[in-house]
């Protein structure tokens, strides 16, 4: 399918691929207002920060996930473990401080996923990173995250979050 697509065709499909995520933020955005409207009182400024540094999370990664596609064909692949330690990074960035560390260790070898499929294990996957550093223990103990993405013989692809 590649060898068909002429440049305009692919700035096109970028287009696309960005609508769809800015279509996504929209309403991941709106949903965190229903629920902040819905608390029984007013949000503290550490509940309504930690709101905002969550978005932005999501906002940098659709914004690194569309850099990323940018340059894969429709029909490409791209190598999961590199692109889990970016995203690790973007949210470690969001999340870790001096009060709550945050360290991410990655394992696994290179494993393939096409690009039609890395958008939406990408947002699940910034989920549950980003619930975890969110949730993680409210004395502050150092948080430590294990990514391992493996690839099978049978074709199945496996994340692990520990």
């Amino acid at each position: 399918m590649d060898a068909i697509l002429t440049p305009p065709d692919r700035i096109a499909e970028a287009n696309h691929r960005m609508a769809n995520s800015l279509t996504l933020l929209s309403g991941l955005v709106r949903m965190q207002a229903k629920h902040a409207g819905r608390a029984p009182k007013p949000l503290s400024n550490a509940e309504v920060r930690l709101m905002f540094d969550s978005l932005a999370a999501r906002i940098a990664t659709l914004g690194q996930l569309h850099r990323m596609l940018a340059h894969i064909p429709a029909d490409g692949a791209i190598d999961l473990n590199r692109h889990l330690r970016d995203l690790s990074d973007t949210l470690m960035a969001a999340f870790s401080s001096d009060l709550q560390p945050v360290a991410i260790t990655h394992r696994g070898a290179a494993c393939h996923l096409s690009a039609k499929n890395v958008q939406p294990l990408t947002l699940i996957l910034c989920e549950l990173l980003t619930n975890a550093m969110k949730y993680a223990h409210p004395s502050g103990v150092p948080l430590h995250i294990g990514l391992c993405c493996e690839a099978h013989a049978n074709g199945d692809l496996v994340v692990r979050v520990n």
